[in-house]
């Protein structure tokens, strides 16, 4: 089944100037999954007051006939705190009983038009993170009961739909300290999915251990220790070629290994570099037999 991503086919029906107090919303329904953070918040507020609302609100009418927001929040969240800040009263020279009102951009929608208009008008503004991604899936999946196809439909501009059932089965797994990490760039979302395949009380000792100073988390470090449990349960992961570049130079610089070693790691290290083809790892490999020891 197609998905209609034209968010202009959702009639449009007026536009409106109201309270945001009197505004319905619950943070649950925000395709932003952590949503603004309060110093973003205020930012937004002084930037409201000083630049104006440069964009409505959506709002859409519940069964109540109330206004219910459909895209906004942050929009929505600083003007709510305009009105109950006095320095924010002050700088919008706001007195008594004045209120900060919102325009509103009032359509014709249902609780699910109104999630995917939601989506379409981030991915449009400000593209919405992983994280925001797999919570946005899980709604499509566990609420609304889309399939795989339709989901992958609205998301074909930045990913498919292997995944799509990736971030749905891996990433929602995750803690949510360490779904903010990979929400805030601290921790890229590859690495992330390999931490869901370790035993969930393993995972935050893992992070935590390869966390650096300015609070990124090392992906080296954490690939390490996910490699280590699943040896650990008689699994394996694979090593990509910087971990192996990474080993070979280890033993060419290393005082623990003798001239042998070394020189079989300097010739993997050119043999991964493409300066020697198979007859150059031939030879190294006859090289290191022969220097063995004879054990005859």
């Amino acid at each position: 089944m197609a998905v209609n991503l034209d968010v202009t086919s959702i009639k449009r029906v007026d536009m409106l100037r109201l309270d945001p107090r009197d505004i319905v919303f619950d943070l649950a329904d925000n395709t932003r999954h952590f949503g603004h953070s309060s110093e973003h918040i205020r930012i937004l507020a002084e930037s409201l007051i000083v630049n104006g609302q440069q964009q409505p609100v959506t709002i859409r009418r519940d069964g109540n006939n109330k206004p219910v927001l459909v895209s906004g929040y942050g929009r929505l969240q600083a003007a709510l705190l305009i009105n109950k800040d006095s320095d924010l009263r002050s700088l919008a020279q706001m007195e008594g009983q004045d209120i900060f009102r919102v325009n509103c951009l009032l359509v014709s929608a249902n609780s699910e038009e109104a999630f995917l208009r939601s989506i379409v008008e981030n991915k449009d503004r400000n593209p919405t993170t992983p994280i925001d991604d797999a919570h946005n899936i899980r709604r499509m999946i566990d609420q609304f009961g889309w399939d795989w196809d339709r989901v992958a439909e609205v998301f074909k501009a930045k990913f498919d739909k292997a995944w799509a059932q990736r971030l749905y089965n891996k990433i929602l797994t995750l803690s949510d300290d360490i779904q903010r990490r990979v929400h805030e760039g601290k921790l890229s979302i590859n690495i992330a999915m390999n931490l869901a395949d370790m035993p969930e009380s393993e995972r935050a000792e893992a992070v935590q251990a390869a966390e650096e100073p300015d609070g990124h988390v090392d992906p080296g470090a954490v690939r390490e220790a996910v490699r280590n449990s699943k040896q650990s349960r008689g699994r394996g992961l694979g090593r990509n070629v910087k971990e192996i570049r990474k080993v070979f130079e280890g033993i060419k610089d290393s005082e623990q290994h003798d001239d042998t070693d070394k020189r079989f790691a300097a010739d993997m290290l050119r043999f991964i570099k493409g300066e020697i083809g198979e007859v150059g790892l031939y030879n190294a490999i006859r090289r290191l037999r022969e220097a063995a020891p004879n054990t005859n």
